[in-house]
């Protein structure tokens, strides 16, 4: 996953969510026993951070971290699958009373970068290294499995540990759910999280999309003569709907991704080509004509339908008007989608039992990258996270992918613990 992050913070709406959205008084002394363990278990947990990334594997081949989860949870007693969607492995943990089954997803793989390895413990294998902190998932879904077991006494229902690979290629996630990874025991609920440049230990999240919609717009055009003016025709049209601020349909190169409706400053949401070199490209379709395809990041679904709209009125007005043939939108990729009554419901749990200034609402969306976490969120309602790792008066900055990344790990203590206090809330009836 790449990343470009403004931070972004505004206000969220609850829409209210079935069973999991009522009101539950938190287990005090249960949250006080979760701390504490959180605590007890740091140290052994920093050493076992420190050992995944010294010994980083890339997409596909996470052979020796799978084996070291599968022996961990197995440690704790759980009941534990391997080889799920590749080198997947699921840890299921059973409390003593009934409740809901809800999953937790960490990944595992990580990432090729020929950058120096800032940390002391640096990565032993050449041209590839944890930058993305899937390191630090993986062992907090593994602090979380341990705090969890040592309260199987107190925990109601089911938390299955879903550890996937191949993240970083777009392909776990889905090869994963195409394995059964769980089974009879279907979810109601499954939560992820990612490391960001926060504070270490703060959590942000919003209702909704988390990541701006990656798609493809195609122009289909009949009868084109010049297919150099109908080019030009279009791309004009994108820089007519730039003019004012606040448009649906804008074109801005890669360097300005984080100005304008993704800006902190800017409530605005709209539709964006990016790129280097962001103008559309014709292509040939045979018989069928010409095909004018941009490439586009939208800030949320509905906001592609009012760009769409848009153009097409643009176009009907234009030069091209009697050949265009039709105008379509499609996914390259599904964005990542919190559904908001569980959203809303889970920032209320945390900001209950670790304060408010545990969390930071988001507002907007993150540009230019994504999650394969949506794969899960197409079939369970799901909550995607993004923790703190930063510590800035140190110079520890925790952007993903950026070749100066660090991570305060004072975050495994926290992610662990509020994590922890949030899936032992979710699972009670």
């Amino acid at each position: 996953m790449k990343f470009r992050w403004p931070i972004l913070l505004g206000a969220l709406v609850c829409f209210g969510m079935a069973g999991l959205c009522q009101p539950q008084v938190p287990d005090e002394d249960a949250h006080a026993l979760i701390r504490e363990k959180a605590e007890s278990v740091f140290a052994s947990l920093v050493e076992l951070r420190r050992d995944i990334h010294r010994h980083p594997e890339p997409s596909g081949q996470e052979k020796r971290t799978s084996a070291l989860v599968g022996e961990y949870l197995s440690k704790l007693g759980l009941e534990v699958r391997t080889g799920v969607g590749g080198f997947g492995v699921v840890g299921i943990l059973k409390g003593a009373s009934p409740g809901r089954v809800v999953a937790w997803r960490a990944d595992m793989d990580a990432f090729a970068d020929d950058s120096p390895d800032n940390a002391p413990f640096r990565s032993v294998v050449s041209g590839l290294k944890h930058c993305c902190g899937h390191d630090v998932h993986t062992t907090i879904g593994l602090g979380m499995a341990h705090v969890l077991s040592s309260l199987k006494d107190r925990l109601s229902g089911t938390v299955l540990f879903v550890f996937q690979p191949s993240e970083e290629n777009f392909r776990g996630a889905r090869a994963v759910l195409a394995d059964d990874p769980f089974g009879p025991l279907k979810p109601e609920a499954v939560l992820a999280l990612h490391v960001g440049p926060l504070p270490a230990g703060v959590v942000a999240v919003k209702p909704n999309e988390m990541f701006a919609c990656r798609v493809e717009v195609a122009i289909r055009l009949k009868n084109i003569s010049d297919e150099k003016e109908a080019l030009d025709v279009c791309a004009g049209l994108l820089k007519e709907l730039n003019a004012p601020p606040g448009l649906d349909v804008l074109s801005i190169p890669l360097s300005d991704v984080d100005k304008g409706p993704f800006s902190p400053q800017s409530p605005l949401a709209g539709f964006f080509t990016v790129g280097d070199s962001p103008a559309p490209v014709m292509t040939e379709e045979g018989d069928a004509g010409h095909a004018v395809r941009i490439n586009a990041l939208s800030s949320s679904r509905a906001d592609i339908e009012s760009a769409v709209g848009k153009l097409k009125e643009a176009l009907s007005r234009s030069k091209l008007r009697d050949n265009v043939i039709s105008v379509e939108c499609s996914f390259l990729q599904p964005p990542v989608f919190n559904d908001p009554g569980l959203t809303v419901k889970s920032m209320e749990i945390i900001q209950t039992l670790y304060g408010k200034n545990s969390l930071a609402p988001l507002y907007g969306v993150i540009p230019g990258f994504n999650d394969d976490f949506a794969f899960f969120q197409q079939q369970i309602p799901g909550v995607y996270f993004f923790l703190g790792g930063s510590d800035f008066g140190k110079g520890v900055v925790s952007m993903p992918h950026a070749p100066n990344f660090e991570v305060d790990e004072s975050c495994i203590k926290a992610g662990t613990a509020l994590f922890s206090s949030l899936l032992f809330e979710l699972t009670k009836k």
